[in-house]
């Protein structure tokens, strides 16, 4: 798909048959770890607390990383600073004391293999392992769909995000990271980002049998470190040539970018499956009320009919209020009504947010 392997056929487990290490200042949770390890096999390890750890020589390190990431944010540019340097592309799994946005934050920034929460469940790192194991090291191009079941789930906000904290990471050169809105009704991220116009989706239908790389990139935005490809126009966006423009741009973008971000919007369109088709990641965007939680199970029960993985796809619930206070869901409501307790959550802050689009700046940069 999009010119380059088969993702799904070729993405065969990789063996992390390779040295394990173990990164934590906390001894207990490093005695946990080991155990994990060992009784998922993988007895080559070594463990370091975090000061030993950053000290390590460059290339020294392993070819999975378990860090346990401390809850005060002191360490954790040092961290992001020596992951860059870590040697031949470990795999990096984070571990968390919760559910909380500098976490996550913080394991988009390394671009981590997972994320995983304190306590560990039995066997949840054997679990992270094999999901590691599947992810691409090296060079090359990661495909993140972000995907909201419905409308009005917030997914454009955080697919914002999540490709700003890719485009600022210190190893990624600006412009390597490509936000793809597929809404044409409206181009809502250029809208979202006060993006200038220029070219309209019509110019680009009547180009695409014919533009090249070139053509791309001079069409292409790039703002705030990333390339935003976003063109609304509703009188177009059922043109029977949509399908192949939204293919070859995804063509084009593969070779020269590290990470491609795609907004998906809710509605299924006959583009909509081999576009996920082709991603490494899904990322499943709802909100907490009950017909939008059952409406994404129902959306991940299809991908798993239709072969995904577990391990890629990821639901999240956006918009939660601060304590779950003032809402009439809790975490055990949502698990009952999603059919499982595997999801994130997002808090809900709608006056960060609208700061944002009025200042046409991505998200992260307010507050």
């Amino acid at each position: 798909m999009f010119g380059r392997r088969g993702k799904r056929e070729d993405a065969a487990a990789v063996p992390t048959a390779g040295p394990c290490l173990v990164v934590s200042d906390d001894t207990d949770t490093i005695a946990v770890l080991e155990a994990e390890l060992a009784a998922a096999g993988h007895g080559n390890h070594a463990s370091h607390d975090i000061t030993g750890f950053l000290s390590l020589p460059k290339g020294a390190d392993a070819s999975v990383i378990l860090l346990d990431l401390p809850d005060l944010a002191d360490t954790h540019e040092q961290l992001l600073r020596r992951l860059a340097h870590a040697g031949p592309a470990p795999r990096v799994i984070v571990i968390s004391s919760g559910s909380n946005a500098l976490a996550a934050r913080f394991a988009v920034r390394a671009g981590a293999a997972d994320l995983l929460e304190r306590p560990l469940a039995p066997g949840a790192v054997a679990d992270a392992l094999d999901r590691a194991a599947l992810a691409p090291a090296g060079p090359g191009c990661r495909i993140t769909i972000v995907h909201g079941v419905a409308g009005g789930v917030g997914a454009t906000v955080l697919a914002l995000m999540m490709a700003g904290e890719l485009a600022g990471r210190a190893t990624t050169v600006p412009g390597k990271v490509a936000l793809v809105d597929l809404d044409v009704q409206t181009g809502v991220a250029g809208l979202y980002l006060d993006a200038p116009g220029g070219h309209a989706l019509a110019e680009l239908l009547d180009a695409a049998e014919r533009f090249d790389a070139e053509y791309l990139a001079s069409v292409l935005l790039v703002t705030q470190g990333l390339r935003l490809f976003s063109f609304g126009d509703a009188a177009h966006a059922d043109d029977p040539r949509v399908p192949y423009l939204f293919v070859r741009v995804m063509e084009l973008l593969e070779p020269g970018h590290a990470h491609i971000v795609v907004d998906l919007p809710a509605h299924a369109r006959p583009w909509t499956m081999p576009i996920l088709a082709a991603a490494d990641d899904i990322v499943l965007v709802t909100r907490p009320t009950v017909p939008s939680l059952r409406l994404a199970r129902a959306r991940y029960d299809d991908l798993l009919a239709g072969g995904r993985e577990p391990r890629q796809m990821q639901l999240i619930v956006n918009r939660v209020r601060s304590g779950w206070q003032g809402g009439t869901l809790d975490r055990k409501d949502i698990a009952r009504a999603l059919g499982s307790d595997a999801f994130a959550t997002v808090r809900d802050q709608p006056a960060g947010f609208e700061e944002a689009a009025n200042l046409g700046v991505l998200p992260q940069s307010v507050g």
